[in-house]
């Protein structure tokens, strides 16, 4: 019964954090689009909500408006932005491990 109930905690923890952080990437694209681009809000925020939550696309133009226009690190925006890929890739690496020990 603990462990239903902490499942559906992590559950809700996970799509709360999911939330924000497309809302982040949301107005991290916005500003990247309209400073890429030269556009103004308008437009920006058209193309911003077209492919904000495409995956990599979102990614790349989110971690270009947090770096240009926000002044964030390489590094933080990165981490921000494309945390999937860090995920999968320790996924992957632990994947590997065990098929090694497993032999």
């Amino acid at each position: 019964m603990l462990g239903e109930f902490q499942g559906a905690v992590m559950r809700v923890f996970l799509q709360i954090s999911f939330l924000i952080m497309g809302i982040v990437q949301f107005f991290a694209a916005w500003d990247g689009f309209m400073y890429l681009l030269g556009v103004g809000s308008i437009v920006g925020g058209i193309l911003a909500f077209l492919l904000a939550y495409v995956p990599l696309v979102g990614s790349i133009v989110g971690m270009y408006g947090a770096v240009k226009v926000w002044d964030w690190s390489f590094l933080q925006a990165f981490v921000l932005f494309f945390w999937y890929l860090i995920f999968w890739a320790i996924f992957l690496s632990m994947q590997g491990l065990q098929a090694v020990r497993g032999r």
